[in-house]
This record gives C-alpha cells, sequence and structure tokens, in this order.
C-alpha cells in the first residue's frame, strides 16, 4: 500500500514539475521599444475598451503619428487568441503594450467622424510584459510561454 501511494505521489510531482518547466520555455520573445527602429507600417498599440476601436496607438509611442487613434484589428485566427491574452482570469484588461506590422485604412462612419481599421500582418509584445496572476512573479518578464496563450480554444474545435 505504501509503494502505490508513493508512486502516485511521484507521478503527481513529475506532472507538477512539467507544468511549471513550461512556464520558463519561451514562445514569443518580447521586444524593447529602445532598441526598435520605426517604420509607418508599425504600431505600438494597448488594449482599449473604446466605441471607436479596441486597439489605442497612442501618439507618444508612434513617432509617425501626430494624434492618438483607435484601431479595429481584422480579426483571424491569429489575432483573435491576442485579443483573448489581453485579458486575465478575472476579466479584467492586462495592460502589454503590443506591436502591430501593417496598413491601416480610414474609414469614413459619419460627417467628420473615421473608424481606423488595421490589416495586420504580424504582431510582436513590448517588454516588459505584464501578467495580472500568480505568475507574475516568478515567470521572466522578457518573453510570453505557453501559459500567456489561450492554447485551450485550439482543442474546442
Amino acid at each position: 500500500m505504501k509503494k502505490i501511494g508513493r508512486r502516485i505521489l511521484f507521478i503527481l510531482l513529475g506532472i507538477f514539475l512539467v507544468c511549471v518547466i513550461l512556464d520558463f520555455i519561451p514562445i514569443k520573445f518580447a521586444k524593447n521599444l529602445n532598441r526598435i527602429q520605426f517604420s509607418d507600417r508599425m504600431y505600438v498599440c494597448e488594449y482599449a475598451t473604446a466605441t471607436d476601436g479596441n486597439w489605442e496607438v497612442i501618439a507618444t509611442n508612434n513617432p509617425h503619428l501626430v494624434e492618438t487613434i483607435y484601431l479595429n484589428v481584422k480579426t483571424d485566427e491569429q489575432f483573435r487568441n491576442l485579443v483573448e491574452m489581453t485579458k486575465c482570469s478575472l476579466g479584467m484588461p492586462v495592460f502589454n503594450h503590443y506591436i502591430f506590422y501593417g496598413d491601416v485604412k480610414k474609414k469614413d462612419v459619419g460627417s467628420e467622424h473615421y473608424t481606423y481599421w488595421l490589416e495586420a500582418t504580424d504582431w510582436d509584445v513590448v517588454f516588459p510584459i505584464q501578467r495580472q496572476s500568480i505568475r507574475a512573479f516568478y515567470v521572466p518578464k522578457s518573453y510570453l510561454t505557453i501559459y500567456d496563450f489561450n492554447w485551450l480554444t485550439l482543442f474546442q474545435k
């Protein structure tokens, strides 16, 4: 009986160690804003809950912009997961900065009112990465891990 209990304990300990080790395997490295060469197809964004768009492009982080704009990112499989990453388990947004690469199209929706749509081709996350969980204390802020992605949705299809 003691051997079975000991075996179960070692199996559970092994599973726990694998889960912790996965938190130290980088999936996507963060970019440092001080080391980036900006282009007019690059937008440093922060998640926003505005009616004009779901991403705020702050002019101070984007030298090619005159004023802050709000973007809607065309959603596809690559960016749908990114929107889920901006929320923690309590539904509150995590205010990381992201870099989107692509072209912005301005759409007229009324008299002197416009919405901006970004057809993004790629994205990066900006260093340091914020996390609103216990993982914020031990996971490095320089890269995203498998637990930062909503990877369980891949199995729901």
